[in-house]
């Protein structure tokens, strides 16, 4: 697994921010470098997210390290959820949810040889479970790829998807 070091900014992303402010370039930037160097998606304001999920594909595409698609359980006093997601280093992102006050239990992780084929296996999945989704307490970077721990059964198999 690479770390990434670098990605590169297209013409073709100027267009969904062009209107921005200043301040909400500079908050782009922040949410673009954590996405490509961090693999998180931090909160942002409902502008700036519109327009990153204009250049969230293209900056998807840039990846191509191997990546896991997880399943995990967040549990915290207040509450408790499965989340579904993608990372590229999946030790970090459990230390970054226990930085957040929540226990963590692994209950499935694959490995995939590209990021793009974990994103489309991540999608199946929350396309699976969206009648049982569930919004966190706190908020955080995928707090939409939440669900009931009623699915964990079925999101314990192998990736969760249809077989």
């Amino acid at each position: 697994m690479s770390k990434k070091e670098s990605f590169i900014l297209h013409n073709s992303f100027y267009e969904p921010i062009k209107t921005l402010s200043d301040q909400e370039l500079g908050q782009i930037f922040r949410v673009m470098c954590e996405y490509q160097f961090h693999d998180v998606e931090i909160e942002a304001p409902p502008l700036v997210k519109m327009a990153f999920a204009f250049i969230k594909n293209d900056l998807d595409n840039q990846k191509n390290d191997e990546t896991y698609l997880y399943t995990i359980i967040l549990s915290s006093p207040l509450e408790s959820f499965i989340k579904i997601g993608v990372s590229s280093n999946i030790d970090q992102r459990l230390r970054d949810f226990s930085g957040l006050g929540y226990d963590t239990e692994i209950i499935n992780s694959r490995l995939f040889k590209t990021r793009k084929e974990a994103l489309l296996e991540e999608a199946i999945m929350h396309k699976k479970f969206s009648k049982f989704t569930y919004c966190p307490v706190q908020s955080f970077g995928g707090d939409s790829e939440c669900f009931l721990l009623e699915i964990k059964k079925e999101a314990s198999k192998k990736g969760g998807g249809d077989e």
